[in-house]
């Protein structure tokens, strides 16, 4: 019963407090880390520009 969806616990991931460090609000952010796509795409965009 976590955030991921049923697919995966992706907060462990990417935990909120990264996503709030990107700018997205609480909304915004917490709706990302439901959504086991959107999380999955902006754990490997972050994972992208931090290379």
């Amino acid at each position: 019963m976590g955030t991921g969806g049923g697919e995966g616990d992706k907060s462990a991931v990417l935990p909120l407090e990264a996503l709030l460090a990107l700018g997205l609000d609480q909304r915004t952010a917490e709706n990302a880390l439901v959504n086991s796509k959107v999380t999955a795409n902006l754990a490997a965009v972050i994972a992208e520009v931090t290379r």
